[in-house]
């Protein structure tokens, strides 16, 4: 990765602009450079993967050529609500900033300015998110019960202590974050700049509901819990968010910042229920099976 990112700029560099020698391609030129250097990751990624000890012992390519149903099938009845997921929240954001557009160039301009804090900051929630999949599945594999929601709880701890953080952050500077997106001179600045400095005053709030949901989510992947968290994608963000977003920006008349208040109630209700999952599981004691069929009867 960190060879990747600068390679993949200086190649953005050379096609968008026609430097070093490469034909100008302008956008076409950074879609294509980016192609490149992720098909370059994956292919260095894979080699260490199959090369690389310890991780060649496995023998991940090894017979790939014969199915392995049972695995198929775990790999999909787990990943594919993962996918419903992610979809279910990239479509509640894009679908709210198209129906932003309707209130003016201001508005969605403020908008994708006040966007940027929390998708900075989702990084972290993310990647322990990531982590608490990897440790709680750590932990099922041990059958570790104790364990396995220990290190839910711990990832969930520290997502909630960094984003409160952020979220002091930017209720603090909201004008100064905003600002770094404008250029003064514009005629439409000034105007731009106050409606950033209002939604960032919402994003400081979702995005720490945001974040929680995120680790929340990572820590139900690690005990295969993944159908029920896509219901509550589905319930929190459309059902939640997108109504209450479109109820507020329309009928109450607040126009874009009812979309925005939207986003906080959709998240904050994900968050809630992803949590409240996490603890239901564990007053169960759940523990997901890790064998095949054939050798649990045996």
């Amino acid at each position: 990765m960190l060879a990747g990112v600068p390679l993949n700029a200086l190649l953005d560099y050379g096609l968008i602009f026609g430097n070093f020698g490469l034909p100008r391609m302008e956008l076409v030129g950074a879609g294509i450079a980016t192609s490149i250097i992720n098909w370059l990751m994956f292919a260095l990624l894979l080699s260490i993967a199959v090369f690389q000890k310890p991780f060649s012992r496995y023998a991940i390519l090894g017979r790939f050529w014969r199915p392995d149903w049972f695995q198929f099938r775990q790999i999909f009845r787990i990943g594919l609500p993962i996918a419903g997921m992610s979809l279910l929240e990239a479509g509640f954001f894009f679908s709210s900033i198209f129906i932003v557009g309707q209130f003016g160039a201001q508005a969605i301009a403020a908008t994708m300015i006040a966007l940027q804090m929390p998708h900075i900051t989702f990084m972290v929630p993310m990647g322990l998110g990531q982590a608490a999949t990897v440790r709680v599945g750590h932990a099922v594999g041990r059958r570790d019960t104790i364990g396995a929601y220990r290190a839910g709880w711990t990832a969930l701890a520290i997502g909630l202590a960094f984003m409160s953080v952020m979220t002091a952050i930017v209720l603090s500077i909201p004008e100064t974050f905003a600002a770094i997106y404008l250029d003064g001179s514009h005629p439409d600045s000034g105007a731009v700049l106050a409606l950033a400095a209002s939604y960032l005053l919402y994003a400081a709030f979702f995005q720490a509901a945001d974040g929680i949901q995120a680790v929340a989510a990572g820590a139900l992947r690690g005990l295969n819990d993944t159908a029920w968290p896509m219901a509550i994608a589905a319930f929190s963000y459309w059902g939640i968010g997108l109504t209450s977003g479109l109820a507020l920006a329309f009928w109450a008349g607040l126009e874009a910042a009812g979309l925005w208040a939207g986003f906080v109630l959709g998240l904050s209700g994900a968050a809630i229920l992803l949590t409240w999952r996490f603890r239901q599981l564990q007053k169960r004691g759940y523990m997901p099976s890790v064998e095949e069929p054939d050798r649990v009867a045996a």
